[in-house]
């Protein structure tokens, strides 16, 4: 019961902090956007009952010669990394995934010639899903960590640096991505979301709540009734 309610504090924190902490995010990306010499500014976007400020930036387009580029690259790429086998096997297809995914938006935009979304609405679906992943980040971990007999500091602590990291992390990431695109142009745009996007967060997240498991194993080793049940 006091690790629910710790929980359920927790997330009402997170929900009456949401917005100061987005405009926040949003204000000090633009300065790091600014100060990489990335032209950006504030834009307004309604996401449930946010008044989210994402950041509108500019990219350069391509040409047709560039775009066969990419694909050609991409595909000797994939058959080089392939064949030789050049890193182990779960590298080697996260590295041809990325491959696939660049030859694959080059192929839409040389066939189309312009993708379904522009610079401003890739900017409007990361600050819409990191927002997102932040309100339901604490329910969440929250209810993993009742599941285990942690104390209600470690707890609290699990909670609170799962939070402030992913709040880090997905506001460094934010910045990142624009200036990237600001140079490289909408070619990555698919591949940074869907390779080193929100559903990265997955790993760091997983790594940090691995290492209060282990201190829990430590602490449960010296009582071989914790134990029983195995």
């Amino acid at each position: 019961m006091p690790c629910i309610l710790i929980t359920l504090a927790i997330e009402v924190l997170v929900i009456l902090g949401a917005q100061p902490l987005e405009h926040l995010v949003s204000t000090v990306d633009a300065s790091i956007a600014g100060a990489a010499h990335v032209p950006v500014t504030l834009g307004s976007e309604r996401f449930l009952w946010l008044n989210l400020a994402p950041l509108e930036f500019t990219m350069p387009s391509h040409d047709y010669i560039e775009l066969a580029a990419y694909i050609l690259v991409s595909a000797v790429a994939i058959g080089i990394i392939s064949i030789f086998r050049l890193f182990p096997a779960p590298l080697r297809f996260f590295v041809n995934f990325n491959f696939l995914i660049v030859a694959g938006e080059a192929s839409y935009l040389l066939l189309a010639g312009h993708l379904g979304y522009d610079s401003n609405t890739f900017s409007t679906l990361m600050l819409e899903t990191m927002t997102a992943i932040w309100l339901v980040l604490p329910l969440f971990i929250g209810t993993v960590t009742i599941l285990f007999p942690f104390t209600l500091l470690a707890s609290i602590a699990i909670i609170l640096s799962t939070v402030v990291f992913d709040i880090v992390l997905a506001a460094s990431r934010y910045a990142a991505f624009i200036v990237i695109l600001n140079h490289s142009g909408p070619i990555l745009m698919a591949d940074l979301y869907l390779s080193f996007g929100p559903l990265l967060d997955v790993i760091p997240l997983t790594g940090i709540f691995a290492i209060f498991l282990g201190l829990l194993a430590r602490r449960l080793r010296r009582d071989p009734e914790a134990w029983a049940w195995l």
